[in-house]
């Protein structure tokens, strides 16, 4: 009975396992799924190029009018500061080979004599230039003068940070149609502080300067008089600028000493 009992667990083990003609039921690899691509670490995301911004001029004031003309009035070519578009004509200001005037500024009447201003119809052109700095007065035939200041900006990363300058400027300033004076005057620039202070000389008078330095450009605004200057070339070697005082407007330029 035993025996049987056996053979008959052998026959039942046979049918239940590998003896069966059924397929086998052993799965296939799941594939696993592809992975986002990794982002760099900090450390590889340093070694990678960086782009280099070209640096812009600061915004700021680089022009006043003496009926207080819209800010479209003017317009600055900061590829080539030697032209500027004043009322919709573009002046160019190397192109000015007029008689020269003391303390180095050099005008033009616009008109036949001068081609490339012949368009500006008898308008009075004024400019005094450095290397990378350019300043002027025109009075445009609606009976407007404006006065101007361009050039090659520092480069914020030029400018000191530590230290003065003193410079040694000449001005230009026009009232009313005819009204027209020269004059000097004295910066000295404190990077430090960021401070710019001395004087300008107008009509026989002076104005006092006491501006604050924002990078590459300085601006003092008070009741009486508003003054718009900039610092151009390496290191600041020159500096530029427009003020105002009441219906006076004027400009000045002038380099490192």
């Amino acid at each position: 009975m035993k025996k049987y009992l056996a053979l008959m667990c052998v026959a039942a083990l046979s049918a239940c396992g590998g003896g069966s003609s059924s397929p086998s039921t052993q799965s296939t690899p799941t594939q696993a799924p592809k992975s986002a691509q990794a982002l760099p670490s900090a450390d590889a995301a340093s070694a990678l190029p960086v782009a280099v911004k070209s640096e812009k001029p600061e915004s700021g004031k680089q022009f006043f009018s003496g009926t207080n003309a819209s800010d479209s009035a003017v317009a600055f070519n900061h590829a080539d500061w030697n032209k500027i578009t004043v009322e919709g004509v573009e002046v160019d200001l190397a192109a000015v080979q007029g008689e020269s005037f003391k303390n180095g500024w050099q005008d033009s009447v616009g008109g036949s004599e001068n081609k490339r201003l012949a368009n500006f119809g008898g308008n009075y052109v004024l400019h005094h230039s450095t290397p990378d700095a350019v300043a002027g007065i025109v009075k445009t035939a609606s009976q407007n003068n404006y006065a101007f200041f361009n050039g090659n900006f520092t480069r914020e990363a030029e400018m000191p940070k530590i230290g003065q300058a003193v410079y040694d400027v000449s001005t230009v300033s026009v009232r009313g149609t005819l009204a027209q004076a020269y004059g000097t005057g004295r910066l000295t620039a404190d990077f430090e502080s960021k401070k710019v202070s001395g004087s300008l000389g107008y009509f026989n008078k002076t104005l006092t300067v006491d501006a604050d330095i924002n990078g590459n450009r300085f601006s003092s605004v008070t009741p009486t008089a508003e003054i718009h200057g900039g610092f151009f070339g390496s290191a600041a070697a020159e500096t530029a600028g427009v003020y105002q005082v009441g219906k006076i407007v004027g400009t000045f330029a002038g380099q490192k000493q």
